[in-house]
């Protein structure tokens, strides 16, 4: 029995001994947790990084919107209702309008000046009442709007007209002569080639003008003079022809349309083109020695109450957008290029002679006004 003892002894010593020279196993473990992934953004698309001046451009936008209108004081045609609602549906922004004559408009803002308040923040006008407008430091420049930026859009540079952009040309006018084709026969027609054809003694006490008291149309033949074109010996004579006296430049084209006259000395194209339309019978004449070619004249008013809505009504009216509101406000020849022009056929014949109405030619209609020559020559006593 000892012995069967010291056997399971041994036999149990020699499993521990095994045991302990074993090569000891790795603990079981649960699977390690992954560290969390870093998110990395998507990338916005690629687009134009914003230049400076569009980072600024914006800015004039949000101030406008929070001005929230302005104030044009409006002479040039009277803006629609349509017009408004566009410009306020693109902007945010409310467009008022107070239209007038032009003298009226200057004196009104210089009144306001004295006075220390301006009420509006847009002047549009005639370019020889802006000239004066500008003279007497009533406007502010715009010439760094955004869309003077573009190139090669337009059919007239806006900034030709003022190299200061104090004043800007936003729809293209000729000024010259209208005839009523029922009243001038084709075979008269042809031979009204030049301003001094209208000295025949047939044309006396037929044609008529706007009374050169009321307004500056007939001092434009200061722009002929000054060139050489015309000289004081046509006006005397024409002033011999018993012109007939409109109270005002719209007048004009309206008696010839109506037939009351045959012949409107100068007539606007802004004037004509509802008549034409109607189908009245109204025609311009291209003279040799030139007729005139301006615009009606937009600036913004220095010290308005509301100068960054002024910024972008004026930078929205020559945008594609603003200049077809024009064209269908007024049946004028758009100042940029791709926008239809809605002007009746016989008004979109080419011009062969215009004289350009810039700053040089409105100082000589203004200094004929001041010193009335042209007024004395075209109303002998």
């Amino acid at each position: 029995m000892l012995d069967r003892r010291w056997y399971i002894v041994a036999l149990v010593s020699l499993l521990v001994i095994l045991a302990a020279c074993a090569p000891k196993s790795a603990p079981v473990s649960a699977p390690p947790i992954a560290a969390p992934q870093a998110v990395v953004p998507v990338p916005a698309p690629a687009g134009p990084a914003r230049s400076p001046e569009d980072i600024a451009w914006q800015k004039v936008v949000e101030a406008a919107q929070k001005e929230g209108s302005l104030t044009d004081y409006s002479s040039s045609f009277i803006i629609p209702p349509e017009m408004q609602q566009a410009f306020m549906a693109t902007t945010g922004v409310k467009l008022d309008v107070i239209s007038g004559r032009g003298v009226e408009q200057v004196e009104r803002l210089k009144t306001e000046k004295r006075m220390g308040s301006m009420l509006a923040d847009i002047l549009d006008n005639n370019t020889t009442q802006m000239e004066e407008a500008k003279g007497l430091g009533l406007l502010a420049s715009s010439a760094d709007l955004p869309v003077f930026r573009e190139r090669d859009v337009w059919n007239q540079e806006p900034l030709g007209l003022d190299r200061e952009g104090k004043y800007l040309p936003y729809y293209i006018i000729y000024l010259a002569p209208h005839i009523n084709t029922k009243l001038v026969s084709t075979d008269d027609e042809a031979k009204l080639k030049s301003w001094r054809d209208f000295l025949d003694p047939k044309w006396k006490g037929k044609m008529v003008v706007q009374d050169p008291r009321l307004g500056t149309m007939a001092a434009y033949f200061n722009v002929h003079l000054k060139k050489g074109l015309l000289d004081e010996a046509f006006m005397l004579a024409l002033g011999r022809q018993q012109l007939q006296f409109a109270l005002n430049k719209g007048d004009v084209a309206k008696a010839v349309a109506i037939g009351d006259a045959p012949i409107a000395l100068i007539a606007a194209t802004s004037d004509t083109p509802a008549y034409i339309a109607q189908g009245l019978p109204v025609k311009m004449l291209d003279m040799k020695e030139g007729v005139w070619r301006g615009g009606a004249a937009v600036g913004r008013v220095e010290k308005s109450p509301h100068p960054n809505a002024a910024k972008v009504y004026l930078n929205w009216l020559f945008t594609p957008q603003g200049q077809t509101e024009i064209s269908k406000a007024t049946l004028t020849q758009p100042i940029r290029k791709g926008v239809v022009d809605l002007r009746p056929e016989p008004l979109k014949a080419p011009v062969k002679n215009a004289l350009d109405i810039d700053a040089e030619a409105i100082k000589w209609i203004n200094a004929a006004v001041s010193e009335k020559t042209v007024i004395s020559w075209l109303m002998p006593k």
